[in-house]
């Protein structure tokens, strides 16, 4: 065990500084400067400021080693269950023409969106 990370897998550990932890919010003019390091830095700045301000979370959130276990676990029954061919057989025949290519990349903008308040219900069910 990692000294460093001691105690750090309890999900309890983690509900209760999610609970009561006083945690410094985003310093969003860190972020712009150190954004404005990368070629055209600026210009990405100013855009998600614009354009997506959330795409950086203003606070942060803690997870146990055992949540994102299950989250991992999630991912793979999704992709399991939507690359058998009868799934995509069957998404296939309501998809329109234009929806059928299939790219060679798996998901450059997937992403999955856990909702913790969800996950910690169940959880508790």
């Amino acid at each position: 065990m990692n000294p460093q990370t001691a105690g750090l897998e309890s999900p309890d550990l983690a509900e209760r500084l999610n609970t009561s932890c006083q945690c410094v919010s985003l310093d969003r003019a860190a972020l712009r400067r150190e954004l404005a390091h990368a070629p055209d830095g600026v210009a990405l700045a100013g855009m998600i400021e614009s354009d997506r301000p959330h795409l950086f979370s203003g606070s942060v959130v803690f997870v146990s080693g055992e949540n994102i276990k299950r989250m991992a676990e999630i991912i793979a029954a999704v992709e399991s269950v939507v690359a058998l061919p009868a799934y995509i057989a069957h998404v296939m025949a309501y998809a329109p023409v234009n929806g059928r290519h299939v790219p060679r990349a798996r998901g450059v903008f997937l992403g999955y969106d856990f909702m913790w308040h969800r996950i910690m219900q169940c959880r508790r069910n």
